[in-house]
């Protein structure tokens, strides 16, 4: 029995089972599962295949079409971890309550989300069934009723997000004028990059929040402006922003 084999017939001696164990490269099967790299993307049950319908990297995204192409002729069904009942069981829960979102409010292709969300729900039942597990989702309500209680949820949610948002924003923006206050007066503050250039002289430099000096002398009209407001104001440092 050959163990290294071509790239064409690692996903092909798996489906058919034709040895135990064989690799090439970063794919491999060693029955009942099929890899791409570490992780599992396939896996023999006495009722059929159970291939990842989850996405990692470009080239694992190869492999997984390769070994979907290999096992055509095969009953397949798609679940995100054909090797795992319960994280199934968890990614599945929290797609079809996105796909039920997004259907609430959505028109043209509400259909397509609620087909798909039942979609999973089939597949992943199947899929309990095959590892003799009791985990079950059962088919959400999809009536117009329903939906529309979940698109008054999704808007009450939204409307608290913007309203946190909003509010960090604020608390963000004072903290931002406190740190500005301080840079002001000479001390050494870090100022976030997205606010707008402040201006300061210190001593004969007029410095700027983004780190650039250059001496007063350099800038007559501005120096005159500097001298003026010294005139009246005791302190060392001055600050000016546009």
């Amino acid at each position: 029995m050959r163990n290294v084999l071509k790239s064409g017939e690692v996903f092909h001696y798996f489906a058919n089972k034709v040895q135990p164990s064989g690799r090439c490269g970063n794919i491999s099967f060693a029955l009942p599962r099929a890899y791409s790299y570490a992780a599992v993307i396939g896996k023999h049950f006495d009722n059929g295949v159970a291939l990842a319908s989850g996405t990692w990297s470009m080239t694992t995204t190869r492999h997984q079409s390769e070994l979907r192409q290999a096992c055509r002729h095969k009953n397949c069904i798609y679940v995100p971890d054909p090797d795992s009942v319960h994280e199934s069981h968890r990614i599945v829960n929290h797609n079809v309550a996105q796909l039920l979102r997004k259907a609430s409010t959505a028109k043209a292709r509400r259909g397509f989300y609620l087909g798909d969300a039942l979609r999973q729900i089939e597949q992943f039942n199947t899929f309990a069934e095959w590892n003799d597990s009791a985990l079950r989702i059962a088919a959400p309500m999809t009536d117009p009723e329903a939906l529309k209680e979940i698109a008054a949820s999704v808007k009450a949610e939204t409307a608290k997000r913007n309203a946190a948002i909003k509010e960090r924003a604020r608390i963000d923006a004072l903290k931002d004028a406190e740190k500005l206050a301080e840079w002001r007066k000479g001390v050494s503050v870090y100022l976030p990059y997205n606010l707008p250039v402040a201006l300061r002289v210190n001593g004969e430099v007029i410095e700027t929040s983004k780190g650039a000096r250059i001496p007063v002398s350099e800038c007559p009209l501005f120096g005159q402006w500097c001298n003026v407001k010294r005139n009246g104001n005791p302190a060392h440092l001055l600050a000016y922003t546009n």
